[in-house]
């Protein structure tokens, strides 16, 4: 069963029509919200996508230029 679709951070600016389509591939929320949010403030426009069913689908729908996916950092390594 296809779960509800997931956020698009979109801009109508005519920078962000120029710039990369990134799709990010996260289970959790907060592993990828945060950098979909950097990127969209760099003039990308990103998507996420929590399921494989829903990552297919954008693929297919979207043609992103760019997949990200979010691994998790159990040891905190990449934390200031």
């Amino acid at each position: 069963m296809a779960g509800p679709p997931e956020r698009t951070y979109v801009s109508s600016s005519r920078k962000r029509d120029q710039m990369a389509r990134i799709l990010l591939i996260g289970q959790k929320k907060d592993d990828t919200k945060g950098l979909a949010r950097l990127l969209w403030r760099g003039g990308h426009r990103t998507d996420l996508a929590r399921s494989d069913s829903v990552l297919l689908r954008m693929v297919l729908s979207r043609r992103p230029d760019l997949l990200v996916m979010s691994v998790p950092d159990p040891v905190s390594t990449l934390r200031a």
